[in-house]
């Protein structure tokens, strides 16, 4: 039981500091973006990333010991990638759905690509045979 809130609790902690660094790539991005702000979280997403790669390295916690569990060398894993794509960048990044993709306003002005590809000239396949 006791190893299981152990694991738990890392587990909350992980993501707990992971969640200033995931706001600021969004809210540092676009017109939020300045070179203080973007090397203030590149700082912040380093520093832990080499804490979550000695723990992977070295299965040791510091300021906490020793940690034998693969599961949690996963869960470090999978917080350093998080880390690298949560730096702020100059354009604005959006959220995975930010928008529907089949919104009629938008695409009632388009064609669709069937529509765009019967309305292309039709050509040979020997098109670059030919001389002219």
């Amino acid at each position: 039981m006791n190893e299981l809130f152990s694991y738990t609790i890392l587990t909350l902690i992980a993501i707990t500091i992971y969640q200033p660094a995931r706001w600021a790539k969004f809210a540092c991005s676009g017109r939020g973006f300045t070179k203080t702000r973007f090397w203030i979280w590149t700082a912040y997403n380093f520093y832990f990333m080499c804490f979550h790669m000695y723990f992977v390295e070295k299965s040791h916690i510091p300021f906490y010991g020793p940690m034998e569990n693969y599961l949690l060398g996963w869960l470090s894993v999978a917080m350093i990638c998080l880390h690298i794509s949560a730096i702020p960048t100059e354009w604005k990044r959006r959220p995975g759905r930010s928008r529907k993709i089949f919104d009629p306003k938008i695409r009632k002005h388009k064609l669709t690509f069937d529509r765009y590809r019967l309305a292309q000239p039709r050509k040979s396949i020997l098109s670059f045979w030919k001389r002219e």
